[in-house]
């Protein structure tokens, strides 16, 4: 059975614009339960569901107090973040780096595949031409190996001292 956003409680870091604002309002379209909207500086929304977080993830303490300050949470959406080939100085070279998805097109790829029940996430053109590369790497295969240790392992049974034993 895949897993819906239909009364879940989601995280989602880097909330406040761009894929993470779009995020947070197609999580609340499909039903989220409750919204943890991740940012650096100070969020609003005008809809209950949605808890702000002050939340920096290269900040520990930050981490930590949000960690403490989430109920339960369903799914964690680790949309914070930038990845830069080029001078940061030169917003020239920021706009023309990477042709860009719309923030709409990529958290609805984010949420059908959550919903589909699948692991590892490729949301947008470029990001997909990297999908088949992670899963073949020793990272995923790292994973697999994890993950397996983690599944139930019949216990064979052993006979009692002293109970159905001759003696």
């Amino acid at each position: 059975m895949s897993p819906t956003i239909d009364g879940k409680a989601i995280l989602v870091t880097g909330a406040n614009r761009g894929i993470g604002q779009a995020l947070v309002t197609e999580a609340l379209r499909r039903g989220a339960a409750r919204v943890y909207a991740g940012t650096r500086q100070p969020y609003a929304h005008q809809d209950p569901r949605v808890t702000p977080l002050a939340l920096d993830i290269t900040n520990e303490g930050q981490v930590g107090a949000a960690a403490a300050g989430v109920e339960s949470l369903d799914i964690l959406v680790n949309n914070a973040g930038v990845f830069l080939f080029d001078d940061l100085s030169d917003r020239a070279a920021l706009e023309r780096r990477i042709p860009k998805a719309s923030p709409q097109s990529v958290e609805q790829g984010i949420l059908d595949a959550v919903e589909k029940g699948e692991d590892d996430i490729f949301p947008d053109p470029q990001s997909a031409a990297l999908a088949h590369g992670w899963h073949a790497g020793p990272a995923k295969a790292l994973e697999r190996q994890n993950a397996a240790l983690l599944q139930p392992q019949p216990i064979a049974s052993q006979p009692v001292p002293g109970k159905g034993a001759r003696q």
